[in-house]
C-alpha cells in the first residue's frame, strides 16, 4: 500500500488485527500506537511473510501538528521503545490458561527527518497475516485521530464487538488491557482517565461511540457494560433489533438483525442489554443496576405469563416494553 493511500481522504486504509492480538497486553505510547497501525495498514493480507514498511516523518509530523524540531527525538524514542516493545497473549482452553509473550518488532530504523523503516517479527504473523476468522479491522483514518493510548484501546476493544453493540468486561481486566493495573487506585480516577475520556474522544472523532453501566457488588465496581453505537445503528428502523446471547457460547451479547432470523434460531434474547442500549447515558448513570435488573425479571416474569403462547421474541419485546415503563423511560 502506498504511502498516499495511507492518508487518502477516503479512509480506504484498514488496520486489520487478530481478535487475540486486540485483546492482548502491550504499554505503548500514543505515537508508538499510531507508528504500529500504520505500518499495519500497509500489509498485504494474504502474503505469507513479512517484509519491511515504511513511513514518512513529515506524515508523522502532520498527523501530530508538531514542527519537525520537536518530533524527531519523539520518534527515536518511540522506535527505540518499539524495538523493546512486548506482546503478550493470554488465552484459556481445556480449563487452563495459555501465555505467549513475543516481541513486536525484529528490525526498526529511523533516519532523522526522513523515514521509519520496520519490520514485525515472525511470531507476529499469526496475528496479522492470512487471517481467515476472527479478526477485527478499522479505518486507520479514526484511530490515529485519537490522542490518548486508554482512547485508542477502548476504540479497538469496542470495533472488535460493533456486531454485537455490547461489550461487558470486569473492571480489573479492563485495566490489565489499558495497562493501568497500578494506576489511578480510586476507580473514580480510573474511569474519568480512561473510560469517559474514551467516550468524548470516540463520539467526536470516529465512526462508533458508547454509553456505558458501571456493575458493583454492593459499592464496589467490578464489571463495565459498553453499550456500542454508531450512526449505521441509528439508521435502522425501530423494532428491527434484539439483544441476544451470542451464538458462539461467550458471555458477550450480540444482535439480531431481523425477528425472522431471531426466531429461526430460537434465540436468549437478554431484555437487560436491550434496555441499557435504551438509555441515555445520564439515565444509566442515574438509576442503578440493581433497579433495572429487578424491573426487568418482573417485567419478564409478568410477560410470560401473561402470554404463554408467545414466543421468545414478542415476549422479549412485551417485557421490554414494561421494564422501561416500570423505570419511567
Amino acid at each position: 500500500m502506498s504511502q498516499s493511500t495511507l492518508f487518502d481522504p477516503n479512509g480506504r486504509a484498514r488496520v486489520v488485527k487478530s481478535n487475540k492480538l486486540i485483546l492482548g497486553r502491550a504499554d505503548l505510547s500514543p505515537i508508538q500506537h499510531r507508528i504500529v497501525a500504520m505500518l499495519i495498514a500497509q500489509l498485504t493480507p494474504n502474503t505469507e511473510t513479512f517484509e519491511k514498511q515504511t513511513i514518512r516523518v513529515k506524515d508523522l509530523e502532520q498527523l501530530l501538528d508538531r514542527s519537525h524540531g520537536s518530533i524527531y527525538q519523539d520518534v527515536e524514542d518511540a522506535c527505540s521503545g518499539l524495538l523493546d516493545a512486548k506482546i503478550e497473549v493470554r488465552e484459556r482452553g481445556d480449563g487452563r490458561r495459555t501465555y505467549h509473550g513475543m516481541n513486536l518488532m525484529s528490525d526498526i530504523k529511523y533516519k532523522e527527518g526522513g523515514e521509519v523503516k520496520a519490520e514485525f517479527t515472525h511470531a507476529m504473523r499469526p496475528f496479522l497475516l492470512q487471517l481467515k476468522r476472527r479478526f477485527t479491522q478499522y479505518n486507520l483514518q479514526y484511530f490515529i485521530r485519537l490522542s490518548s493510548q486508554y482512547s485508542m484501546r477502548i476504540y479497538e476493544l469496542l470495533k472488535m464487538r460493533q456486531g454485537l453493540r455490547f461489550y461487558r468486561i470486569p473492571v480489573e481486566e479492563l485495566r490489565e488491557l489499558l495497562k493501568c493495573e497500578h494506576s489511578y487506585a480510586r476507580f473514580r480516577d480510573f474511569r474519568r482517565a480512561t473510560v469517559d475520556r474514551a467516550q468524548d474522544e470516540l463520539r467526536e472523532k470516529t465512526d462508533i461511540h458508547f454509553n456505558y453501566k458501571v456493575e458493583r457488588d454492593g459499592q464496589s465496581p467490578v464489571r463495565i457494560c459498553f453499550i456500542i453505537k454508531s450512526e449505521a445503528f441509528q439508521e435502522q428502523e425501530d423494532g428491527q433489533t434484539l439483544i441476544q446471547r451470542d451464538p458462539t457460547g461467550e458471555e458477550d451479547i450480540g444482535i439480531a438483525q431481523s425477528e425472522n432470523e431471531a426466531s429461526s434460531s430460537s434465540p436468549s434474547i437478554n431484555v437487560y442489554a436491550m434496555i441499557l442500549d435504551d438509555m441515555t447515558q445520564d439515565q444509566l448513570d442515574e438509576i442503578d443496576d440493581s433497579t433495572i435488573r429487578a424491573a426487568v425479571d418482573k417485567a419478564r416474569a409478568s410477560a410470560r405469563d401473561d402470554n404463554p403462547d408467545l414466543g421468545e421474541v414478542n415476549v422479549a419485546q412485551i417485557a421490554f416494553t414494561r421494564a422501561r415503563s416500570a423505570l419511567g423511560l
